[in-house]
Order: C-alpha cells, then sequence, then structure tokens
C-alpha cells in the first residue's frame, strides 16, 4: 500500500467524495513492491507514480529470518462460515494460520508516539468501536472453522480508555477466550496499573506486563486461574 494514496482515500471518504464500499472493489493504494536483501536485512522497497518511493525495513537480520521461518513453517488453511471476516476488498489474502485476534478498541491515548501505528491523538477525530461493535468481532472469530484463535488482544490507541474495556474483558472470558492481552503504554500511573490489575483479578485472571522492544507498550497477559507474576 502506498501511504499517501491511502491517506488521500481516507480523507476523501471524510469528505463525503468517496464512498467507502469502494474499498472493497477497488485498488486504492496498492502498488507494487519487492522484498529485497540489503546488507544484511530484508526491505520492502514501492513506489507510487504520485507520491514517489518508499523503503520499509521488514527484518534486521535476514539470517535470523530464515532460520525461524525454517523453524516455524506451518501452513495455511482455508477457513469455513467466515465470509463475515475475510472482507479484504481486492486483497488476495483469504485465510491464514492466526495466533492472536487483536481488537483496536479505540485510538484515543494519553501519549503521542511519533512511530504510532495508530496515529493515536493525531489525527483530528475519535474512532471508538461500540460494544456491539466488540462484540460482533469476538463472536464471529469463534465462527472459524477450523477453531484457531482462541487468544484475543485488545490494543488502540491506550485499550483502557475505552468505557467498555474491562466488559470486554470479561465478555472475551465468557464466550471461550482462554487468554486476554490488553496492550498498553507504559507510561500510565502506578495508580492506574493498580486500578487495572484489581480489575483484571475480578474476572478470575492474573495479569503480566511484558514491555516491547520500544520500551513503550506494555501487555498483560490475562489467563483463567492461572498466576503468572
Amino acid at each position: 500500500m502506498c501511504p499517501g494514496c491511502v491517506k488521500d482515500a481516507r480523507e476523501a471518504i471524510f469528505e463525503g467524495k468517496k464512498d467507502w464500499r469502494d474499498l472493497m472493489h477497488e485498488k486504492v493504494g496498492e502498488i507494487k513492491a519487492q522484498i529485497i536483501e540489503r546488507d544484511g536485512e530484508v526491505w520492502m522497497v514501492k513506489e507510487c507514480p504520485i507520491h514517489g518511493k518508499y523503503e520499509d525495513m521488514m527484518a534486521i537480520d535476514a539470517k535470523f529470518l530464515n532460520w525461524i521461518e525454517q523453524n516455524f513453517p506451518g501452513r495455511d488453511i482455508p477457513a469455513h462460515n467466515d465470509e463475515d471476516l475475510h472482507k479484504h476488498g481486492s486483497s488476495t489474502v483469504r485465510y491464514g494460520r492466526g495466533s492472536v485476534l487483536t481488537v483496536d478498541l479505540t485510538n484515543r491515548c494519553n501519549m503521542m508516539c511519533d512511530p504510532c501505528f495508530m496515529d493515536a491523538n493525531q489525527v483530528g477525530y475519535v474512532h471508538e468501536l461500540s460494544w456491539d461493535e466488540i462484540q460482533e468481532i469476538l463472536d464471529n472469530a469463534l465462527k472459524i472453522k477450523p477453531r484457531r484463535q482462541m487468544s484475543v488482544q485488545f490494543s488502540g490507541g491506550e485499550p483502557t480508555m475505552h468505557p467498555r474495556f474491562f466488559d470486554a474483558i470479561r465478555y472475551a472470558r465468557k464466550i471461550g477466550y482462554n487468554s486476554v492481552q490488553a496492550r498498553r503504554t507504559a507510561s500510565n500511573s502506578p495508580r492506574a496499573r493498580n486500578t487495572a490489575r484489581a480489575h483484571l483479578r475480578r474476572v478470575c485472571a492474573t495479569p503480566t506486563c511484558n514491555s516491547t522492544a520500544s520500551g513503550t507498550t506494555r501487555t498483560a497477559i490475562v489467563r483463567s486461574g492461572t498466576c503468572l507474576m
């Protein structure tokens, strides 16, 4: 995807100049790309006739990437009864191995980090799932046969800022997800973290926090009846 074309399409939809359903049928922003090895790294190189050339690093160590792919090859298999999920527009991706279902609850956040993939707090509007939408996403993911998505990660923005965050955790556990995670910023105050931990324990779980490589996020892992502290 061309980042520039994506932004142009988004603005056109918000301004009422373009129907969002066009994204399901038109190749909006799609450009040819090459994945290459350069200086021991793996890069994606692509060029848009309108916005110019883009280069994105995919792996810092090509040999390690090759090693990890050989150790965990896996096979993609088609899923059944998933017409509610695989609406990728013109993308040819129709199935995948799957490991964790990620649900972006909100783009609100208490930070404004430059590399944020959600552009949290910087796009000038709030995008937040309703309670009905959260339930629908969680329900639909469990419809896939064979069933694989038994782990869910709530993300954002800062997912704990969503008013139904704890309800989402309870509902996910209720319908059968055996692992519930919350990908959140590491900047929240100790009081906020303790409040979150207390609520998580009330849904028969004990959270742990793991910092990512950037040091700006934490992931709370929630497993029923298991102490991970």
